[in-house]
């Protein structure tokens, strides 16, 4: 138990400061921007029909949430799977004494967790920007418009999770194949060779949520995430068993 918390707190003194700023920033960034546009539709062009404004191109917030969420993916990737010349953290792993399946293991559960946190801070986002305009009136008075607005937009269902649970399982499955296929690039058991799963992992989320937008698509964003659930696990699995199960007896030689 000694060991596994030593790797947890190496991990997150190597990625927490690098992912935990940009996370927060983000969520606030876009609580401030809705609050401030005052409803959940932004207009990216306006054109004038003789008086009459009108938009030309609007984006709503469930749509900006999903591009903040899959920008804070690719960038925890790239902070959670370390380049070869950063070999402080294996080296670390090196001297402990702890089979490379644990170290493995310990490193997929801080991947998953830091994910899951990733996706929580933009839900938090949603629920406080919800309710915020719907205590200014931007909903309409009654629960019901405020309801309708909220989830006017099929993206944002993957940030309210106490509305769709189909949608919030999906999503969370969605987290933890990510935690998964960034770990398969463990330091101190590889090489420390980026995988190009990661950003694999994001083109497949980008392109599902498009089921996100109409009712009858719910079942493909739910088969999708499934289907990644079990490739991600499939990929763990393999490297767990090609790792070593005895104990590291390496000694400290100065380097």
């Amino acid at each position: 138990m000694k060991d596994d918390l030593l790797i947890m707190n190496t991990l997150g003194k190597r990625s927490l400061p690098r992912i935990l700023p940009v996370m927060v920033l983000a969520a606030a960034a876009v609580t401030f921007a809705v609050i401030k546009n005052g409803s959940l539709s932004f207009a990216i062009d306006k054109v004038d029909y003789g008086g009459y404004v009108a938009p030309r191109f609007s984006l709503d917030a469930g749509f900006l949430l999903l591009m903040v969420l899959c920008v804070e993916l690719i960038w925890a990737g790239r902070v959670l799977v370390p380049s070869p010349k950063k070999s402080r953290y294996m080296y670390k792993v090196r001297m402990l004494r702890i089979s490379e399946r644990r170290a493995f293991l310990d490193c997929c559960v801080f991947n998953v967790l830091v994910y899951l946190l990733i996706w929580a801070s933009l839900c938090c986002a949603a629920l406080v920007f919800g309710k915020a305009l719907g205590s200014s009136g931007a909903f309409g008075s009654s629960p019901q418009a405020h309801y309708a607005a909220l989830m006017l937009s099929g993206y944002m269902q993957a940030f309210v999770p106490m509305d769709n649970g189909a949608v919030a399982a999906a999503s969370i499955m969605f987290m933890v194949s990510m935690g998964l296929l960034s770990a398969q690039s463990l330091p101190g058991v590889s090489k420390g060779k980026r995988s190009p799963m990661q950003l694999i992992a994001v083109l497949v989320l980008i392109w599902s949520v498009r089921w996100l937008d109409w009712a009858e698509g719910l079942m493909g964003w739910l088969a999708t995430a499934v289907l990644m659930l079990i490739v991600s696990a499939a990929l763990a699995l393999n490297t767990f068993s090609g790792l070593s199960r005895g104990t590291n007896v390496e000694a400290d030689d100065g380097e």
